[in-house]
């Protein structure tokens, strides 16, 4: 089942059925992921703030209906978000889809262009 798993390896001396020494080789977290050959077309594999964002700018580029946040039938009031919230959202979202890549890269290994490192040395 996809999902993040903590593990612990070890290994232990066992004497007549007791344990005596236990020694821990690793530890960790590993992320299983869904496996693509048994995926359905409607399975969407994307993170929650990349169908956030994805939706929000459906939204502004007008593919989407009105978003609506309040409305009242009798009176015919509709009140939908306004474009500042929109773009205050998009920002949100699209900060978090960054961070998730970012964390991408680091998990592979591959060093963030945004970091800059510096080195003091006495002198």
């Amino acid at each position: 089942m996809p999902g993040n798993y903590y593990y612990q390896a070890f290994v232990y001396k066992e004497s007549n059925n007791i344990t005596t020494d236990r020694h821990t080789l690793e530890n960790g977290r590993i992320e299983i992921l869904p496996n693509l050959v048994d995926a359905t077309s409607t399975d969407d594999f994307r993170s929650t703030a990349q169908k956030n964002l994805d939706m929000i700018e459906a939204r502004i580029l007008g593919n989407t209906s009105p978003d609506v946040m309040s409305y009242s039938i009798a009176g015919r009031s509709l009140a939908s978000r306004s474009w500042d919230e929109l773009e205050q959202m998009r920002n949100y979202w699209r900060n978090e889809c960054e961070k998730e890549k970012e964390k991408e890269l680091t998990d592979k290994g591959i060093d963030n262009p945004k970091r800059v490192g510096i080195r003091f040395n006495r002198v």
